[in-house]
């Protein structure tokens, strides 16, 4: 399996954004939701980075989005969009911590974004996919 960004980021400082992604491959052993948590398609999340350094991990993982097993398995791809937070996950501020992140917005500044995705099927084994790097500026 692969995954690739295929378009550019919609994002502006302190608001949510998307980057378009493409899923390409099969999840062989996938029977539809069973309900026990074994058979998820999770949505892609952003990873950035400036320097060769993880500065933004993204918010948390889009879990259980059935739509994606099914597609790659009748198509052979899936296509769909990474989320971006508003604000950053890993960068400390002067406010209080978030639930899932520190309540600040992304800096401005140049980053290399990576688009990865998780997902498990059938006897629980794991994969884990990073597409190419993009350049992303944000002003």
């Amino acid at each position: 399996m692969s995954i690739e960004i295929t378009g550019d980021l919609t994002y502006a400082r302190g608001e949510e954004g998307s980057i378009p992604v493409r899923l390409v491959g099969e999840m062989p052993g996938y029977n539809g939701p069973t309900g026990d948590g074994d058979d998820i398609g999770n949505g892609a999340i952003l990873i950035w980075s400036q320097g060769g350094r993880v500065v933004d991990l993204g918010e948390y993982w889009r879990e259980a989005s059935y739509e994606i097993p099914p597609a790659l398995n009748e198509t052979g791809e899936w296509t769909g969009v990474a989320e971006v937070p508003p604000y950053s996950s890993c960068i400390e501020a002067d406010r209080e911590e978030a639930p899932y992140g520190y309540d600040n917005v992304r800096a401005a500044g140049t980053y290399q974004v990576r688009a990865a995705q998780v997902h498990t099927v059938g006897d629980g084994e794991t994969e884990l996919l990073f597409s190419e790097p993009v350049t992303v500026t944000i002003p």
